[in-house]
């Protein structure tokens, strides 16, 4: 892995807090859908979520007062109206495939 970059503008800082609120908004989706998921992809599913999460929290120190510290409301939105749509394991794997 490279050398992360330093934050040098607010622009940049604020970049950093919208991608952080990307992240979370998309680790919150997989607490929906892993109720769906089986004993054998429930790991896998928890594993990216934990992605997820790491990359937000490695935002928010990026971003520093910029951090956002909330899931994006607009893709959360959206991914709040696909939910419905799961009924299953596959339907579930399909939509966080997705994101």
């Amino acid at each position: 892995m490279g050398a992360q970059q330093v934050i040098n503008t607010p622009a940049d800082a604020a970049l950093a807090g919208y991608l952080q609120s990307i992240e979370l908004a998309v680790a919150a989706a997989y607490d929906n859908l892993i109720v769906f998921l089986s004993d054998t992809t429930k790991p896998t599913a928890t594993t990216f979520q934990a992605h997820h999460k790491e990359a937000a929290d490695a935002l928010a120190k990026q971003a520093g007062v910029s951090a956002v510290n909330a899931p994006n409301n607009s893709l959360a939105f959206v991914l709040g109206a696909r939910l419905p749509l799961v009924t299953d394991e596959r339907s579930a794997l399909t939509l966080a495939f997705g994101v």
